[in-house]
């Protein structure tokens, strides 16, 4: 019990790794304590440590509802996240053993958000959101989801209460974010209005249409055909030489990603005031959407 809440402190992660490995000198197959080393190593980014501990963990007892949750966390910070149904099964299994664990459904939420279920990750955010109403992270987290889905007035109204948190470090994420949000919202309705005259005009030229026409036609939301997904891994370079556009190697998994950013100055970006073509060696988390080309256009971006 003491391991377990040094490693949940932030000044004792050390000491709890310490705490747990002395607990399975004498009593190697102890299930909380590997899930506790587990976590600890997780905790560190020794993802190889992690997985082993977790392993032996729920061979001992697959019924602990937690030890699923930092399997999937693991699955999600060490790249293998682009497994998202993996993900998603063990966070399945973890709610279905523990209903109140607010935690499990908050990760679900962005699994589902961002891998072709936005509907369903709105919905198991909010439930995280009734478990644990205070939780400023999981508010943080749906508004994200309602910006990355393009719904900016839910997104900005979260936001704009969370600016007024007494927490310094959230008000100031959602500041920024607020600010990127109003800015990136005023430029998709412009693009879509721009769209829309185009498509508008187009149609007049082949009916020959009277121009007139433009005026008296209905307004046609222009809707994404392609999901939000998710992606976490590392940011090697950053490519500027056709500013504002900016396309970014990524690695992630094994595998190397290049990702096009339209404009890197009006970017929906969390964890960085302003995006940086000197970027490298940085861990990031992204939202992207697949274009039927091949390539990618980033949604967000977060820099850790």
């Amino acid at each position: 019990m003491l391991a377990d809440i040094d490693a949940h402190s932030l000044d004792h992660h050390d000491r709890a790794l310490s705490e747990f490995q002395e607990v399975l000198q004498t009593d190697p197959n102890n299930a909380s304590a590997l899930r506790g080393a587990g976590f600890a190593y997780l905790r560190r980014q020794d993802f190889d440590h992690a997985r082993q501990y977790f392993k032996q963990a729920t061979e001992r007892d697959s019924k602990d509802p937690r030890v699923h949750y930092y399997n999937a966390l693991l699955l999600n910070r060490s790249g293998e996240g682009q497994k998202s149904e993996a993900v998603k099964k063990e966070l399945e299994i973890a709610i279905g053993l523990d209903p109140k664990l607010a935690d499990a459904y908050s990760l679900l939420a962005y699994a589902q958000a961002f891998s072709g279920e936005p509907e369903k990750g709105l919905a198991t955010m909010k439930k995280a959101i009734e478990l644990s109403p205070r939780n400023e992270t999981y508010q943080f987290n749906l508004a994200n989801i309602y910006i990355a889905n393009r719904k900016f007035d839910q997104g900005i109204a979260l936001l704009r209460n969370l600016s007024l948190s007494p927490n310094p470090e959230v008000a100031s994420h959602a500041n920024s974010l607020l600010a990127q949000t109003e800015s990136f919202k005023v430029r998709a309705q412009s693009f879509q209005i721009a769209n829309q005259s185009a498509n508008v005009l187009r149609q007049r030229d082949s009916v020959g249409a009277p121009e007139q026409a433009a005026d008296s036609a209905p307004a046609v939301a222009i809707v994404p055909s392609t999901p939000v997904r998710f992606l976490k891994g590392r940011l090697a370079a950053v490519d500027c030489s056709a500013a504002p556009q900016a396309r970014l190697s990524v690695t992630s998994g094994g595998r190397s990603l290049k990702l096009n950013i339209q404009d890197s100055k009006h970017l929906v970006l969390i964890g960085a005031d302003e995006f940086s073509c000197d970027w490298k060696n940085k861990n990031v988390s992204l939202n992207y959407r697949e274009r039927p080309d091949g390539e990618a256009d980033v949604v967000s971006l977060e820099v850790q």
